[in-house]
């Protein structure tokens, strides 16, 4: 029996539905088209998250016409970084392995992007979701994160996680520091559905730096970044 992929794009404020079809186990890409459009870019980096490379794993990332074969990487995170583009327009195509079996998610998030020194707000995401052609399944049934506030989040002091499940399920937050280690975590059972939120307060102990909430459900995995001050 065959596994196949649904990728699902979100585009800046709009929401776009692009579906694509890979079978577990082999190649697959997806392209943005004119995902960057200024006057010329020479520079370009951006960092790209995956909050679950083990059912998606990025091989190499191509910006127009040059390839990132060696791409800079920790278990989430993946650095990219381009030169001599000389470009007013950028295709963005993503290669990679699908591996996972039936009904898995993973989330990729670009972020942290800067055009010649400008950091462009583009809020680019793709959800990679496993979908068996024979089954039923209504992949937009989980649940995510919306929004954290304050974020930057202030040490010694609570911050809020608001939420969303569309279904009842069984609620695991957990909060990863920039070096993968887990360091705090809570797990409830959420019968109500909709909006909700939670309100957190680390162990004062906690260092400043960049953190990553996880949301997960009976139904998949969702992430956040945050950064924690003083």
């Amino acid at each position: 029996m065959k596994t196949y992929f649904i990728i699902l794009f979100f585009l800046l404020s709009n929401i776009c539905f692009s579906q694509y079809y890979g079978e577990a186990g082999k190649s697959m890409n997806f392209t943005f088209k004119n995902w960057i459009v200024e006057k010329q870019i020479s520079e370009l980096s951006f960092k790209l998250a995956s909050s679950n490379p083990t059912v998606f794993f990025v091989d190499s990332i191509k910006i127009n016409d040059l390839y990132l074969m060696d791409l800079e990487r920790d278990y989430f995170e993946i650095n990219c970084s381009a030169q001599n583009l000389n470009a007013s327009e950028i295709n963005l195509t993503i290669y990679g392995t699908a591996l996972a079996g039936n009904d898995t998610i993973t989330n990729l998030l670009f972020f942290d992007i800067i055009a010649d020194d400008n950091n462009l707000k583009i809020d680019t995401a793709v959800s990679i979701i496993s979908k068996n052609p024979l089954i039923h399944s209504n992949y937009a049934k989980f649940a995510k994160i919306s929004n954290i506030y304050p974020n930057p989040a202030i040490k010694n002091t609570t911050f809020n996680v608001e939420y969303f499940a569309d279904l009842p399920s069984s609620i695991k937050f957990k909060i990863f520091n920039e070096a993968g280690e887990q360091i705090w975590q809570k797990e409830f059972y959420k019968e109500k559905i909709g909006r909700d939120n939670l309100t957190i307060d680390l162990d004062s102990n906690s260092p400043m730096g960049k953190y990553w909430i996880f949301l997960e459900t009976d139904l998949g995995m969702h992430f956040y970044p945050f950064v924690l001050i003083k």
